[in-house]
């Protein structure tokens, strides 16, 4: 096998800049049981102050062909990202619509398993969201003029936009959210999600929600450029608070100075609870 260019890890590290700093929002939200004990409905519902912290990490992997005297060459592409985040809710609108903010403590990417290339942690997140969970708006702060790249700003509202159920629901059950697709200007995207069980998560008795999504990253797409999104998160429908969330992503785009690189990732997400996984990578464990 040989080893990824020398040049790569500086243009993935731009292409990837800020892509952890999205770690799906496990903040505060409000689940209650209705009707009887297996059945279920809830709201995010935020309280100014409240602060969590993240451990993320995202593997991808995918090749890249590069013209080399006259020949196709492929090289295998294996990179991961890992990050420590806190999110803060600093603001809620009388209608529950919360600001909260995500920043990224530590940050570092690998390329082929060796030591982390040094780079600048992503600029802090500041999101609008609705009682839903719908991202109504996303802000990075920036400290130049340097512009944000689009199809990582994109992913970052796929990964984070779970949608509650708009009435009460069983295990089994499946509802349907119309999101914005963040890569195509104009275009709507279907959010699959399934209650699928009650399981115990990092030490919480939650429900487990699939979900399932079909987007296209560019006008017309066929197979190759539509994305891929298959996964599960976590809610405790005790207080609301989401666990943890685990991601398959294929046909991920990613712009680079060397081209557009098309790849799948794996995306994990846990929240740290102190006094139970505080002291263990979360991100790295199923349960």
């Amino acid at each position: 096998m040989k080893p990824m260019p020398r040049t790569l890890p500086v243009l993935l590290s731009a292409a990837l800049a800020g892509s952890l700093s999205f770690a799906t929002l496990l903040t505060a939200a409000h689940a209650r049981q209705a009707g009887n004990d297996s059945t279920y409905s809830w709201t995010y519902q935020y309280k100014k102050g409240t602060t969590v912290r993240l451990r993320g990490r995202m593997a991808i992997t995918g090749e890249i062909k590069q013209e080399v005297n006259g020949k196709t060459e492929t090289t295998p592409i294996n990179v991961e990202i890992r990050s420590l985040n806190k999110q803060e809710v600093k603001s809620v609108a009388a209608n529950g619509d919360a600001n909260v903010q995500d920043t990224t403590e530590q940050y570092e990417i690998r390329i082929d398993n060796n030591p982390p290339n040094p780079h600048d942690k992503p600029q802090p997140v500041t999101r609008t969201i609705s009682k839903t969970g719908q991202i109504l708006k996303q802000q990075v702060a920036r400290e130049d003029a340097q512009a944000q790249n689009a199809q990582v700003e994109a992913l970052s509202f796929i990964l984070s936009e779970m949608i509650a159920p708009d009435k009460p629901i069983k295990i089994g059950e499946t509802w349907k959210s119309e999101l914005n697709n963040r890569f195509v200007e104009g275009q709507k995207v279907t959010q699959t999600s399934t209650l699928v069980s009650a399981e115990k998560i990092a030490g919480v008795d939650a429900l487990k929600v699939k979900v399932q999504m079909s987007v296209p990253t560019k006008v017309n797409a066929d197979e190759k450029y539509t994305l891929k999104l298959d996964g599960a998160y976590y809610v405790d429908p005790k207080d609301g608070r989401k666990i943890r969330a685990d991601f398959d992503l294929e046909n991920l785009p990613l712009s680079t100075q060397a081209g557009e690189l098309i790849v799948k990732a794996s995306y994990h997400v846990a929240q740290i609870i102190p006094g139970f996984n505080d002291k263990e990578d979360t991100a790295d464990k199923g349960k």
